[in-house]
């Protein structure tokens, strides 16, 4: 769920499992099912680490857990750390640490067993059945069943592509990785990836470049992946976006959240995706939050204000509509009546990766662990109840006359038009403007109006010189907002 920067090797502090007797790295907690607990295909099933712990759950009830470094970062790329299940559901697994050595953990569902395999890799996903596969230091691609440790392929060499070098796994399906080729030796490209479809037979397809990949996901019939994207100039200007690739053909689509609004009019500053997920029956989700950020003065420290907080979103066709407010939290359904969701509310100078992960069962909430990393479960067959549900405040006030700023202005709005995050409004009196007369468009941002440009000619109206001295770009609004009616050429 958090993300682990490319560059930075962080000492992460041992978080503190609630309730745990031993933090002796390799012990193995396992607690049996009773016969009459129904079977996980009937209750909620997930996985979730710490920094120090793998532990799959039926409920509230432990089935097995094991103790490592869950937490040292990816050597090669940025990445979150992550626990998922195999294809078949049989086994919960994550990549581990112990001094210099990686391997691979996996706890069977049937049992509550726990088996480690040496891998030496920092990216391990699912390849269909029990099997999975990584990336070795040498670059060669192995596949594993991680319920008997045998190899099911012969390791095999990726190698880069023209330009492109330093392969790094970003997930798996079926018959298939995806691999990811950061650019080399450009610095004004070292961001770009060029990703690629690797299938179990070599054959290779062409995946399209994007920006660092931070997360991905492979949709249960494996014929659709989420990647998600994440560009950067710098901490107040940071933009994560989600494409989708065709497994059959390696197309990608680009996807959009437009109920956002956007940078360009300066909606936020920063956009984040910190959960993408499917279901079985093909839909995709994604917790999704954005912030304005300013520094302060005389200071080097920077004031954060959410605009939309982490909120749940459904994609329709090519563009996302928000769901429901997940109470700042990341929400994964688990059943009929049962979700998953994780607050960041650790203090992250003492542990810097962890939150608190609370099981929801109809109306009671169990709080399973307050130092949770990131969590998975086996996907789930319904859609939740998008036409019922509260949809999350997005950040748009209403859009009256009352509610627009005219700073000092002795004026009244005389007209008006509203567009989404947009407003274009005259002013009419007697210290605007040559003539008594001014236009401004106002953006909605963190939830007030706030006055985005204003006209500066000798009639009042707004120009495209005007639009661009702050950063706008005048065919935009044009597009956005009819009304204005001016010329998007700057004379």
């Amino acid at each position: 769920m958090y993300r682990i920067r490319r560059t930075t090797l962080v000492k992460v502090a041992a978080g503190t499992i609630v309730g745990a007797a031993l933090a002796a790295a390799g012990i193995v907690w396992v607690a049996w099912r009773s016969d009459d607990d129904p079977g996980h295909e009937q209750g909620p099933l997930f996985a979730y680490i710490t920094n120090t712990r793998l532990r799959l759950m039926h409920g509230t009830q432990q089935l097995g857990a094991y103790d490592a470094d869950f937490a040292f970062p990816a050597e090669s790329a940025e990445r979150v750390m992550s626990v998922q299940f195999t294809t078949d559901n049989r086994f919960a697994f994550a990549v581990a640490q112990r001094e210099t050595d990686a391997f691979v953990v996996s706890i069977a569902v049937s049992d509550g067993t726990a088996k480690t395999i040496p891998c030496q890799c920092s990216t391990v996903v699912p390849v269909g059945g029990s099997d999975v596969a990584w990336l070795d230091e040498h670059n060669l691609r192995h596949v594993v069943n991680v319920g008997n440790g045998e190899a099911t392929r012969e390791p095999a060499p990726v190698e880069g592509k023209n330009q492109y070098t330093d392969p790094s796994l970003l997930t798996g399906g079926a018959g298939f990785v995806l691999i990811a080729h950061k650019q080399a030796r450009d610095a004004d490209l070292d961001h770009v990836e060029h990703h690629t479809l690797i299938g179990a037979d070599g054959a290779i397809k062409d995946a399209g470049t994007s920006v660092w990949a931070v997360r991905s996901a492979t949709s249960v019939k494996a014929d659709r992946i989420a990647v998600v994207a994440d560009w950067t100039d710098n901490i107040c200007a940071a933009e994560q976006s989600v494409s989708l690739i065709d497994t059959a053909t390696g197309i990608r689509t680009s996807t959009e959240f437009t109920a956002l609004g956007t940078r360009r009019f300066r909606q936020y500053d920063g956009r984040f995706i910190d959960d993408v997920w499917w279901t079985s029956d093909g839909d995709l989700y994604a917790t999704v939050r954005t912030y304005v950020c300013r520094q302060l003065p005389d200071s080097n420290d920077i004031d954060f204000t959410t605009v939309v907080p982490p909120s749940l979103w459904h994609l329709e066709g090519t563009t996302w509509s928000p769901v429901a407010d997940n109470d700042g939290q990341v929400m994964r359904q688990l059943g009929p009546s049962s979700s998953l969701h994780l607050r960041d509310d650790a203090d992250h100078q003492e542990d810097p990766v962890g939150g608190t992960l609370t099981l929801r069962t109809g109306n009671r909430a169990s709080q399973v662990d307050d130092h949770a990393a990131a969590f998975a479960a086996p996907a789930y067959h319904a859609i939740p109840g998008r036409p019922s549900r509260k949809r999350p405040n997005l950040g748009i006030p209403p859009c009256k006359r009352d509610a627009l700023p005219i700073g000092q202005r002795k004026a009244n709005v005389s007209t008006l038009a509203c567009h989404g995050v947009l407003a274009y409004g005259v002013l009419q009196g007697e210290d605007v403007g040559a003539l008594g007369s001014q236009s401004i468009l106002w953006v909605a941002r963190a939830g007030t109006w706030q006055e985005l440009a204003s006209g500066t000619a000798t009639d009042g109206q707004i120009s495209a010189c005007d639009l661009q001295d702050v950063n706008v770009d005048p065919a935009e609004v044009a597009e956005e907002i009819p009304e204005w009616g001016g010329s998007t050429v700057c004379i």
